[in-house]
């Protein structure tokens, strides 16, 4: 038995319709999909791996909590954030706390390596920039914290060809550098009062125990072994160089028992000459010279007027 059933037009129209609506949406929802991502404009949310323009306007994030307001981790082998200025500061920092820092860095590895905690490069321009206007605070303030002896310490400063360490002060009566411990330079040593003039030259002569740097005239010593004629040395030529040996005096006392007729002189060129004694005697030998202040500061380094003028500059950065 058949049952014939009608469907009206307004039916059939209704249906049509409704197919069509699906297909539609299929359509525009296929569209969405598929249409690129947008960048995000100022006013419009922050997109996660697109770029942000913020054009003139500033993003700005606060919140008053114990955690940091924002937070970036990297854990592959790029920067956690890079920050990039065309005509002003690259990154600018700051706290209000007296006892915290506008800036915090450190290095967690485990293991030494040639890293370190901040590293700064100013190409063509200063490296580092500091100050303060404490009269009782370090524009820097170093310190190796380690508890084992080794061959390194607090500050390193190398200045490849030119200058390792500028070091000035304005007042007469305060130190321009100032040392708890031995202070150990590789190379020529120039300590200037604040009118510019030589106070001390020191190279090689801290070897001998030089006397102290407000001293005129400088002391070294050391022993010799005589033969049957004495003994002759020329001493160091750099100590030569900035010593007085015209004016020189020699004393020498022997060790290894009495000696007759001991007697030492010293040349111009440096050349120590004991006489008298015994054979295989030892002897000491005590040298006061004066120095040769501007003459021995201009051999050391023949640009020390340019020194004392980048001396002054440094004192105004």
């Amino acid at each position: 038995m058949s049952k014939n059933i009608e469907i009206s037009d307004q039916d059939a129209s209704r249906r049509h319709l409704l197919r069509a609506g699906a297909v539609a949406g299929v359509v525009a929802a296929g569209a969405i999909a598929s249409a690129p991502a947008a960048d995000a404009a100022p006013g419009q949310a922050v997109l996660q791996g697109r770029t942000n323009n913020a054009a003139s306007t500033s993003t700005v994030i606060t919140s008053s909590g114990a955690q940091p307001t924002l937070v970036g981790r990297n854990t592959g082998s790029g920067a956690a954030a890079s920050f990039q200025s065309t005509t002003s500061n690259g990154f600018a920092g700051g706290t209000k706390a007296p006892d915290r820092y506008g800036l915090s860095a450190s290095n967690t590895a485990t293991a030494p390596g040639n890293g370190a905690a901040v590293a700064a490069s100013g190409n063509r321009n200063a490296g580092v920039i500091v100050n303060t206007a404490n009269a009782d605070k370090y524009a820097i303030r170093a310190a190796n914290l380690s508890t084992q002896l080794g061959s390194a310490g607090a500050v390193l400063a190398d200045g490849g060809t030119g200058v390792g360490l500028v070091a000035s002060t304005d007042a007469d009566d305060v130190p321009a550098i100032a040392s708890s411990g031995a202070l150990v330079a590789l190379g020529p040593v120039i300590v200037a009062d604040p009118s510019g003039l030589i106070s001390f030259v020191a190279g090689v002569v801290p070897v001998f125990g030089a006397s102290s740097a407000g001293s005129p005239t400088v002391q070294f010593s050391g022993n010799a072994t005589l033969t049957a004629g004495g003994a002759s040395f020329a001493l160091d030529p750099d100590t030569a160089d900035a010593l007085d040996l015209s004016a020189a005096s020699v004393v020498v006392t022997p060790n290894s028992g009495p000696m007759p007729n001991l007697w030492a002189t010293v040349s111009e060129s440096g050349q120590l000459t004991i006489t008298g004694g015994t054979a295989d005697g030892v002897v000491s030998y005590l040298v006061t010279a004066p120095t040769l202040m501007e003459v021995a500061a201009r051999r050391a380094a023949p640009d020390y007027p340019a020194l004392v003028d980048r001396a002054r500059e440094a004192r105004s950065v």
